[in-house]
């Protein structure tokens, strides 16, 4: 049987315990039944990336977000809403790929574990405000190998369960449109063959019967015209 799939998220420009870290999560996932999907790691695609990592991620039942420093400045400001700004001490934030990644993975509802590392700023979805509780870690192997960790992990693994049983009874439930509503069907026309004078004239409605008339009267004046011409001048009953 088919390992369930789930995307990891990570930065390609980690620094060696940043990168030993990281294979250890890998390995982790691995061991707990599931098959992690890395991109340039064990997935390739001639795509642009966005397409690629959408490809991918419709084929995963969870996420693991890793998210370590990428950017890093000593100072800076930051601007509010009413124009004012606050000065900012050391800052570092992760590649931007984490975010996105991590906004794709949420707006299909595949589980999130978000693991990052100790002294990010805790800002968009690596934040513990939403669905998920982030795991903050200085990604030293005594951390990984905790029983805090190992906590996170199998709960988010129950939720990577759930998905992939979901996903058998009803596979493309949020996909499925409603029926269309099919139109009744008209009414069968009746044989007018089939029908006598009374029930013929039954079903002509009052509004029809004066053109009806008139054109009954037409026509009898034409048959006893020409009847009369082809007499001799003489009506048939003379």
């Amino acid at each position: 049987m088919e390992k369930p799939k789930v995307f990891l998220s990570v930065g390609g420009a980690g620094t060696k315990v940043q990168r030993d870290a990281t294979d250890s999560i890998f390995a982790v996932i691995e061991t707990c039944g599931l098959s992690p999907r890395q991109m340039k790691k064990n997935e390739w695609s001639s795509e642009k990336p966005l397409r690629a990592i959408r490809r991918v991620m419709n084929e995963c039942h969870g996420a693991v977000i890793i998210a370590f420093t990428r950017y890093e400045f000593p100072a800076g400001s930051e601007r509010a809403r009413d124009g004012s700004s606050t000065e900012l001490g050391p800052t570092r934030f992760p590649t931007v790929w984490n975010q996105i990644e991590a906004a794709l993975a949420y707006g299909r509802d595949i589980p999130l574990l978000v693991i990052c590392e100790h002294g990010l700023r805790d800002d968009g979805l690596l934040e513990s405000k939403y669905d998920w509780e982030v795991f903050w870690t200085d990604f030293q192997p005594e951390d990984l190998r905790s029983d805090r960790f190992s906590g996170f992990m199998q709960s988010w693994k129950r939720l990577v369960d759930e998905h992939v049983e979901a996903s058998r009874v009803s596979p493309e439930a949020a996909k499925i449109s409603p029926a269309p509503v099919q139109a009744a069907a008209a009414p069968a026309e009746p044989d007018l063959a089939k029908l006598g004078i009374g029930e013929l004239l039954s079903k002509i409605k009052v509004g029809q019967l004066k053109p009806l008339f008139a054109a009954l009267a037409a026509f009898l004046s034409f048959v006893a015209g020409a009847a009369y011409r082809l007499g001799g001048g003489k009506w048939p009953w003379e």
